[in-house]
């Protein structure tokens, strides 16, 4: 097992409790673990990303 995978088996049952006493959606949370086949690195540029504090 990878060390990711090793450390995400440690905290994911606490942050998936977390989340459900705190009223969020698993998907809200963690769009790449609960809908893998949906996750994509593409983002878009990141000049569109930046936003101005005025």
């Amino acid at each position: 097992m990878s060390p990711f995978r090793l450390l995400r088996s440690q905290w994911e049952p606490d942050a998936k409790r977390l989340a459900q006493a705190m009223l969020y959606d698993p998907t809200e949370l963690d769009p790449a673990g609960t809908r893998p086949q949906e996750a994509t690195d593409e983002r878009p540029d990141f000049r569109a990303r930046l936003h101005s504090a005025d």
